[in-house]
C-alpha cells in the first residue's frame, strides 16, 4: 500500500518536473527578448496547487523590463514615421476620412512637419506653399476633377469615357496650366497577345507589337472587326502591310477632327484643343494589359511608397496608346506613342504633402 502510494506520488513528480522539458518560451507564449548580460538562474515553470503556474528567476520582470524599452523605441519610430503611418491609415488621399483629418488640423501652421533647422530651406517651403496651396486646396482640387470626371461619364452613352490629366488633376495649379482630357474611345479592344482575344469577337480588336527600336511606342494590327457598328475605326483607317493591317495614326487623328468639326478644334500635337488652347482634347485607346518591360516594375522590391493597393490598381487599369509616332521619325505613322498618364495620376495622388513640396521646388 506505502509502495503504490510511493509510486503515484513518484508519478506525479515526473509529472511537474516533466513540464521543465518544455520551455515557457514555447507553452506560454512568452516573447524571447534580447538583453545584455548572461542569467545566473535558468528560468524554471512550476505548477502550484489551484492548477496555476509559478515562473521562477524574475523572468516576468526581465520581459517587463525589455517590453518597456521596446515600446519606447517603437514610440520614436512611430514620431519619425509618423506621415508614412498616415499613409497607411488613409491611402485614398481624397476619401471623406483624409478630409475631415485635413479639416480637423487646419489650425496647425503648414510648416510643422518640415524638418529642416535651416532658415533658408524654411523660407523656401513657405513660398512653394503660397504657389502650390496647402494640403487641403491640393486635395480639393484632386477631389474636384474626380467628381467632374464621374458626373460627365454618368451622362448619355457616350463613344468615349473622359478621364482628367496633367497637373490641374493632380492637384497643382501653375501659372500657364491648361486641362488635359483623356478621351478613351470605347468598343475598341487593344490586347497583348492573341490568347488574350475574347470569343465570340464583340468589338474591333487590335494587337499591339512591341517596336524594339523605339521604346515607348508600339503598332496596332487589326485581329478581328467586331459585330458592331463602329464608326470611329473603319477598314479605311488602316494601313496595309506584308504583315497586316495597321492602324494609321494620321487617319485616325483626321477622322477625329471632322467628328468634331462643331467644337471648331485645331491639331496640338497628338492632341485637339480649342481656339484659346485652354483645353486639350486627346483621343486615344486602352489597353488593359501592361507591356512586358514595365512589369518588373510593378513587381519591384519597396519598403514605404507606393502602397501596393495602387500598383494594384495601376497593373488593373493597363496603359493609354496616344496617335503620335516619336519625334525622330517626322512621317511615321503606324506608331502609337504608350501613355502612363493614368499610372501617373494614382501615383501624385499618393503622394505626401513634403513629396508634393519636394517635386514643385525642382
Amino acid at each position: 500500500m506505502n509502495r503504490n502510494s510511493r509510486n503515484d506520488k513518484k508519478d506525479d513528480d515526473q509529472n511537474v518536473r516533466g513540464l521543465r522539458k518544455i520551455t515557457y518560451l514555447e507553452k506560454y507564449g512568452v516573447k524571447h527578448f534580447p538583453h545584455r548580460g548572461r542569467r545566473r538562474y535558468t528560468p524554471s515553470v512550476e505548477r502550484s496547487e489551484d492548477g496555476g503556474i509559478f515562473i521562477s528567476n524574475d523572468v516576468l520582470g526581465l520581459t517587463i523590463r525589455q517590453f518597456e524599452r521596446m515600446y519606447k523605441a517603437c514610440l520614436d519610430r512611430r514620431k519619425a514615421n509618423e506621415q508614412y503611418i498616415l499613409n497607411i491609415r488613409y491611402p485614398d488621399k481624397t476619401s471623406d476620412e483624409y478630409m475631415e483629418y485635413l479639416e480637423n488640423n487646419k489650425n496647425c501652421p503648414d510648416y510643422v512637419s518640415w524638418t529642416a533647422d535651416d532658415l533658408k530651406e524654411i523660407y523656401l517651403y513657405k513660398n512653394l506653399v503660397r504657389t502650390i496651396g496647402t494640403e487641403m486646396e491640393i486635395r480639393n482640387r484632386q477631389k474636384l476633377f474626380i467628381l467632374q470626371d464621374i458626373i460627365c461619364n454618368a451622362q448619355a452613352p457616350k463613344a468615349y469615357t473622359q478621364i482628367s490629366s496633367g497637373s490641374l488633376a493632380e492637384g497643382l495649379d501653375l501659372p500657364g496650366s491648361d486641362i488635359d482630357l483623356m478621351s478613351v474611345i470605347k468598343e475598341i479592344d487593344v490586347i497583348q497577345n492573341v490568347c488574350n482575344i475574347k470569343h465570340p469577337v464583340q468589338h474591333t480588336t487590335l494587337l499591339m507589337e512591341t517596336d524594339n527600336y523605339h521604346p515607348g511606342f508600339t503598332r496596332l494590327r487589326l485581329i478581328a472587326g467586331g459585330d458592331g457598328n463602329n464608326d470611329i475605326l473603319t477598314y479605311e483607317y488602316f494601313e496595309s502591310t506584308s504583315k497586316g493591317l495597321y492602324l494609321s495614326v494620321k487617319k485616325f487623328v483626321g477622322n477625329i477632327e471632322k467628328m468634331m468639326k462643331l467644337h471648331h478644334l485645331s491639331p496640338h500635337g497628338p492632341c485637339l484643343s480649342d481656339q484659346g488652347q485652354y483645353v486639350d482634347y486627346a483621343f486615344c485607346l486602352r489597353s488593359k494589359y501592361l507591356p512586358y518591360n514595365v512589369i518588373s516594375w510593378a513587381s519591384r522590391y519597396r519598403q514605404q511608397w507606393p502602397l501596393n493597393s495602387t500598383i494594384d490598381k495601376i497593373k488593373q487599369y493597363g496603359c493609354l496608346l496616344v496617335p503620335i509616332g516619336p519625334r525622330t521619325i517626322p512621317d511615321c505613322n503606324v506608331l502609337w506613342r504608350l501613355s502612363f498618364s493614368v499610372a501617373e495620376k494614382l501615383l501624385v495622388h499618393s503622394f505626401n504633402f513634403t513629396r508634393y513640396v519636394t517635386v514643385s521646388s525642382n
